[in-house]
């Protein structure tokens, strides 16, 4: 049985929800290096058996006056190439033709919501060494 690597969650103001998770829960935050102005900013708040992503894209916010909303979710792959021809196999659509490179380095394959109950769906191979 596969793992959930984590729940994608997309945030108006990273900082503000960072600010709330560690006051409410007393999580850590853990930002991704690679901050650049032409891409998303990424944090991940590590609870001991869930990791949330935080994603703060400007050019794709939360709808309305939200000040968060669920983006995807993440499953902890193992080998990725051959867990995306198991998923195509069974009729899930690859938004990538290969595996890319997401937060913390890790390889990522993005799957369309029409074939995840409207649900966008991530495959993760984390790399040794890297967190989180």
């Amino acid at each position: 049985m596969a793992d959930i690597h984590h729940i994608g969650i997309r945030v108006a103001d990273i900082e503000k929800v960072a600010s709330v998770l560690t006051r409410a829960f007393g999580v850590q935050i853990q930002y991704d290096a690679k901050d650049r102005a032409d891409q998303p900013r990424i944090a991940y708040a590590r609870f001991r058996n869930c990791r949330l992503e935080l994603i703060e894209d400007p050019a794709n916010p939360p709808p309305g006056n939200d000040l968060a909303a669920l983006d995807h979710i993440a499953v902890d792959a193992g080998e990725i190439v051959q867990a995306v021809g198991e998923l195509a196999s069974v009729g899930f659509k690859s938004l990538d033709s290969h595996p890319r490179v997401g937060a913390f380095g890790n390889q990522v394959a993005a799957f369309e919501r029409s074939t995840f109950a409207g649900i966008k769906l991530h495959l993760v191979c984390q790399q040794e060494g890297r967190e989180p």
